[in-house]
């Protein structure tokens, strides 16, 4: 067995079985007439007949899609299979989405990043909320616990419904456990709270100011805000794998994860919300504010290395020379796991989509998106 070190900066076991571990090892001798799209499938039916990938993938290189594909149910009880076109959670890669609204309200000057969570919501207790930036809320630097009471934790959150100001006033108002801006935390207490800026400062909902910002403009048919009971063509049904054994992931009430990690899309819909987030000129943000996302500066913060605003930023090593500019957001809630992965420079986009968890979900995506990363670079220096 041997580990590798994620970018939060957990290591996490990497089992290569057999088979794949062969088919790994003949990726730097692959002949001149293969194309990407073949080498991908064959790694990524690999990664499927042992076990370790089930759901959507895209990839695409400089705006044009090489390769997309679904292996195994999107629904296993009704036959139906995973798609390009199958819904899932995205789960974390919601916060991707909220901060650019943030970033959209700053250059309204309706936000200010040094700003503190009491200037937008007065209610918040003084000691904490009077030290807390958005900048650092963006940045998982807050201090802020996730869930400041006794025997709770975020699936506490999801048992019954929450309005996002109950949600924040019982889990989010504890005591900080460092001074902000001091450390490195990740809580999803950041982006519930983001949301509720969003909301006061807007005077819409969420999810209003989510459609009308980004999902009409960008076209995105097929994303949105997941609710308890919400009925979609061609949406996933989650599971936890075990073995041979499937169980459906139990309801919750997925809305509770608000701007944090609620909303639901497709490998296309993904594809073209990242094209658009680097697009030159862009319809979303100005240079500068895309600078400020993607922390253009390169500071260091702490085991992550390189962080932007819901981003991590980091450099990947493809072999014993070559490095490139890696930008990154992973997602989980329950048995769905999302990864999608930016190679900055190439242009180069890997979009991960996964219904079925297993023990090492999180490991399994880190490990499949770089050894797809290395098979876009090769195959281009190969092709050069």
């Amino acid at each position: 067995m041997k580990t590798h070190t994620t970018p939060l900066g957990l290591r996490r076991p990497v089992v290569l079985l057999p088979t794949l571990f062969l088919w790994l090892a003949c990726i730097g001798i692959h002949s001149y007439g293969q194309t990407q799209a073949s080498l991908i499938d064959s790694l990524v039916k690999a990664y499927y007949r042992e076990g370790k990938f089930e759901g959507a993938i895209l990839v695409a290189d400089a705006g044009k899609v090489v390769y997309k594909n679904g292996f195994g149910w999107a629904n296993r009880e009704r036959n139906i299979p995973a798609t390009p076109g199958t819904i899932f959670r995205i789960a974390s890669l919601t916060k991707q989405f909220t901060a650019v609204l943030v970033m959209q309200l700053v250059e309204a000057r309706k936000i200010d990043l040094n700003g503190k969570i009491t200037d937008y919501l007065p209610d918040y207790p003084k000691e904490a909320g009077s030290r807390v930036s958005v900048h650092h809320l963006l940045t998982h630097t807050s201090g802020i616990p996730e869930f400041d009471c006794p025997n709770c934790s975020l699936p506490d959150t999801l048992k019954k419904a929450y309005a996002v100001d109950d949600l924040i006033r019982q889990f989010g108002r504890g005591k900080l456990a460092f001074m902000p801006g001091s450390n490195f935390r990740y809580s999803n207490m950041d982006y519930f709270i983001l949301g509720a800026i969003i909301e006061k400062v807007t005077g819409q909902t969420y999810e209003q100011v989510l459609y009308k910002k980004i999902i009409k403009p960008l076209g995105l048919r097929h994303t949105g805000m997941d609710a308890p009971g919400l009925i979609l063509a061609n949406k996933a049904q989650g599971y936890f794998r075990q073995g041979n054994h499937y169980s459906p992931d139990p309801e919750i009430h997925i809305s509770n994860l608000h701007a944090a990690a609620s909303m639901y899309s497709t490998v296309e819909d993904l594809l073209k919300w990242n094209q658009a987030l680097y697009a030159k000129p862009n319809r979303l943000l100005s240079r500068q504010s895309l600078d400020t996302m993607f922390n253009k500066t390169n500071k260091p913060l702490f085991h992550l290395g390189y962080v932007g605003y819901s981003t991590w930023i980091y450099p990947l090593q493809l072999d014993a020379t070559k490095k490139v500019i890696v930008h990154e957001r992973r997602g989980e809630v329950g048995g769905f796991h999302s990864s999608l992965v930016r190679i900055v420079e190439a242009q180069q986009s890997i979009i991960l989509l996964s219904n079925t968890g297993t023990p090492d979900s999180v490991g399994v995506l880190y490990e499949l998106s770089t050894q797809i990363a290395k098979i876009l670079q090769e195959y281009d220096r190969v092709n050069d």
